[in-house]
């Protein structure tokens, strides 16, 4: 049977930005250090202290997207200062979440310089759980102070670096329900407001966001900001979602891979909730963003703390991504931003290193595929006669064999569809066409492996990565078979 899309050139959703398909970095286990700091004197190769092979690897996913740090819950402890000026001198701390010691030698100045390297912008989440409002303003202050203005700015440039820094985006706290305070949604709304009210007057150009969670705390939030008439101090409300009914990350059970594939539409429910509840609360003339700054897999039986929450990255992660990232598109009239958990070593990471070993996941293949969007309007694609994997999954909806995003260029002279097979042994043949015009030729590339347990290894690095896919055109429409447990990108040259 033939899967049948139509793609709705002419009715587009959103503009679609490089911070979509965004990133995460935390002080946890092996992701800050090594995986991204080694320091100016390590034997393994760096960029005054930046893990060279980290920053060339990431490269190609980062330009324009917006790196999240330094938590997660290791934001709610952090304070700012002990990570700046001259290394030598900053102190020791304790990592109270993720355990070992913290030594600091990583902290604005050089989170700033990875970013700057990779043409990302930065989005840092604040300590309201153990900090305080002037904490905040003052780090607020040092990062994007004009030149001379006041002394952080002469401070920062003390440190070594006198221009502003621009940080735009602000995480009033992390997971403030949980390991952030354990509050209520009124106790967080309560201090949200605090600190916004100061934050938002400095008016340095910064996008706030607020934490978010489930919809009953969703929902009281907005009410309790709504009555105390805040709600233009919220830019942007933050959801996390993590999965995890896959079993184990490697020598998982056929049954565990289609439970992964059902819990993936929780995601979408989270989004489709949380913007019934904005669109009911938020003004007219200040809609609230959603920024979903912590997702992915979570496989609990690798990744827990005697492993620094690391697991093998298979196949299986990459198109789990490959949806998700699928749901963020297609929701990008409301999602602004997403952020996966972690860039490197840790949860569904795009980079791994074990001592001087270094190798990519296939998680890195998939976020290369998405670039592909980014400048484009996102459009709809109408599915028919697609295959079901399950009658009801996870959130109660069928689930789709096949998951699908597309995307046309501003003129309209071309496109781009990503298609993700989630079947674990059964091909899809599909035919595509575009509303209003014509396929005059297309290319793909596919991400697949000898089966969805294949990943990488320090020894084998390249065993899994994208490849050229064969397509063709037929009379105007996009013909191709996607391989089972595979995502498919295909580049269209239009003809309206």
């Amino acid at each position: 049977m033939q899967t049948n899309l139509l793609i709705k050139r002419l009715a587009p959703i959103a503009r679609i930005r490089a911070r979509l398909y965004s990133h995460f970095v935390e002080h946890l286990g092996n992701c800050t250090y090594p995986g991204m700091w080694v320091g100016p004197d390590s034997a393994i190769e760096n960029l005054n202290g930046l893990r060279k092979y980290t920053l060339d690897r990431l490269r190609s996913v980062s330009e324009g997207t917006v790196y999240r740090w330094p938590g997660g819950c290791f934001a709610d402890h952090y304070h700012w200062r002990d990570g700046v000026g001259d290394p030598g001198g900053r102190p020791v701390t304790r990592n109270i979440w993720w355990g070992g010691p913290e030594t600091n030698q990583f902290g604005t100045h050089e989170f700033v310089r990875f970013a700057a390297e990779l043409g990302a912008d930065t989005y840092i989440c604040g300590n309201l759980g153990s900090g305080s409002e002037a904490e905040m303003m003052s780090w607020l202050e040092y990062c994007n102070a004009a030149e001379g203005e006041n002394s952080w700015a002469h401070e920062r440039a003390g440190n070594g670096h006198p221009a502003p820094f621009g940080v735009k985006w602000w995480g009033v706290g992390n997971e403030n329900w949980g390991c952030g305070g354990n509050m209520t949604a009124a106790e967080y709304a309560a201090a949200y407001r605090r600190y916004a009210n100061y934050l938002d007057r400095m008016d340095l150009g910064v996008q706030l966001v607020g934490v978010g969670h489930t919809p009953d705390w969703n929902r009281e939030f907005m009410e309790a900001m709504q009555l105390e008439r805040a709600l233009p101090t919220l830019h942007n409300l933050s959801l996390h979602r993590y999965l995890f009914n896959g079993g184990p990350d490697i020598g998982f059970s056929d049954a565990d891979y289609y439970a992964l594939m059902s819990e993936l539409q929780v995601v979408e429910d989270d989004i489709i909730r949380a913007d019934g509840i904005l669109s009911h609360h938020e003004l007219p003339q200040s809609p609230v963003g959603i920024v979903f700054d912590e997702w992915g897999v979570w496989c609990r039986s690798a990744a827990n703390l005697d492993s620094g929450i690391e697991q093998v990255n298979t196949v299986r992660e990459a198109i789990c991504g490959a949806v998700i990232l699928d749901y963020f598109t297609n929701w990008s009239h409301r999602v602004v931003m997403s952020n996966v958990a972690q860039t490197v070593n840790v949860l569904q990471c795009l980079v791994k290193v074990d001592g001087p070993d270094n190798w990519t996941t296939p998680n890195l293949d998939i976020f290369e595929f998405y670039r592909a969007h980014v400048g484009n309007d996102a459009v709809p694609v109408g599915i028919a006669d697609a295959p079901l994997l399950a009658e009801r999954g996870d959130a109660g909806r069928p689930v789709q064999q096949l998951s699908v995003s597309a995307s046309v260029a501003p003129d309209t002279s071309s496109a781009a569809v990503c298609l993700t097979n989630l079947h674990l042994t059964e091909p899809l043949s599909v035919r595509a066409r575009v509303v209003e015009a014509q396929i005059a030729s297309a290319g793909a590339r596919v991400l697949t492996g000898a089966s969805p347990q294949s990943h990488n290894i320090a020894r084998d690095p390249d065993r899994v990565h994208a490849t050229d896919h064969p397509v063709r055109t037929e009379d105007g429409c996009l013909v191709l078979e996607i391989p089972a447990h595979s995502t498919v990108q295909a580049d269209l040259e239009l003809l309206a």
